[in-house]
């Protein structure tokens, strides 16, 4: 049986975060998002485990004194090891399932195409497997590693659990993650690897300040097998209006395995620009979070926020819709999604 990649609505068992600190990019806007990490937290941690991912026992101290006012639940779990950047859900662990149960598969990690340091966390889930209150979720073994040599990271793919992957062009075929890959040689081994049936390509639209090489996670979600929600803009004058357009052309040509067409649910234009007066960062309701109980949704403070909290409450009918407010985050090109990384309960 090959590795089959778990979709987000999967039952959990916990969920990664790593917390910014001054030796970070962060440093200046730790007063700003450190607030926001706090507000992710006391959110899940109402109903699953927490596990943050903290520098060192001095950055841990002051990570649960910063949590005080806002939780005082036993769902949180700290590990302590350095990191490069916070960005765990491209470097994390993704779960997936085998004939041994859930596992853990991990791609090489280069920093989205070197544009960063990286060494830490490329190497943070082979830390991570041998942290011993991991091991409960995993009926008390440790997960096995499944090692790919693709450079790849978890914001980049986006699946519906029974055989469909949804990825961009863009960035998976970019050449600073690996030079010479084609289309078909990258699908190729992504079929030998997981249990897929088909990979779709997304070829266009692209956020401002988005330094992944536009990654899936900020355009276009499964909600289902056969819902999918994705980001729209409505403003002729923004650099993405033309890339969204045709993302969304090309996404109306996709259709379910059987043939059937996809239900579709569009997510509006929140505008950072003409309300807060901020350029350049990759504002977007596409990067949710699915917790057992909850989809976490970011919100900017303005007028759209309504709008797309509806329409994630009728994607969503059986979790509670919740907003955490994302502007401090974008600030460093990511947001609620890219912060986070669940992980499956082993099964």
């Amino acid at each position: 049986m090959k590795p089959c990649l778990l979709p987000e609505w999967a039952p959990q068992f916990a969920t990664l975060l790593v917390w910014p600190h001054e030796k970070t990019d962060w440093a200046p806007f730790l007063k700003e998002v450190e607030p926001v990490y706090c507000a992710i937290v006391s959110a899940i941690s109402d109903h699953q485990m927490v596990m943050i991912l903290c520098y060192d026992e001095a950055h841990q101290k002051h990570i649960q004194h910063q949590l005080l006012p806002f939780t005082q639940s036993s769902h949180i779990q700290f590990f302590v090891s350095p990191y490069n950047d916070t960005w765990i859900r491209d470097y994390g662990p993704l779960s997936v399932l085998t004939h041994q149960g859930t596992q853990w598969l991990k791609f090489n990690f280069n920093a989205w195409g070197q544009k960063y340091s990286a060494e830490l966390d490329n190497d943070m889930v082979h830390k991570l497997v041998r942290f011993d209150p991991l091991l409960k979720g995993y009926n008390n073994q440790p997960p096995q590693l499944i090692m790919s040599a693709l450079t790849l990271e978890g914001g980049g793919l986006e699946t519906d659990g029974v055989g469909t992957l949804l990825t961009t062009s863009q960035c998976a075929l970019s050449p600073q993650r690996m030079p010479n890959a084609t289309k078909a040689s990258v699908e190729a081994q992504l079929m030998d690897l997981l249990d897929l049936k088909r990979v779709l390509w997304l070829d266009y639209g692209q956020l401002p300040g988005d330094d992944t090489d536009g990654h899936i996670d900020t355009l276009v979600r499964f909600c289902s097998p056969t819902l999918l929600c994705y980001q729209t803009c409505d403003d002729k004058t923004a650099n993405c209006y033309l890339p969204l357009q045709r993302m969304e052309q090309q996404l109306k040509t996709f259709n379910q395995l059987d043939g059937k067409l996809y239900q579709w649910a569009m997510l509006p234009w929140p505008n950072i620009e003409k309300y807060h007066k901020i350029f350049g960062l990759p504002a977007t309701y596409a990067n949710f979070l699915i917790t057992n109980k909850k989809v976490l949704v970011p919100i900017y403070h303005v007028p759209a926020d309504q709008q797309a909290l509806a329409t994630l409450t009728q994607c969503f009918p059986h979790h509670q819709i919740e907003g955490i407010y994302c502007l401090p985050l974008i600030k460093q090109y990511g947001s609620l999604h890219c912060a986070t990384m669940q992980l499956t309960q082993g099964l």
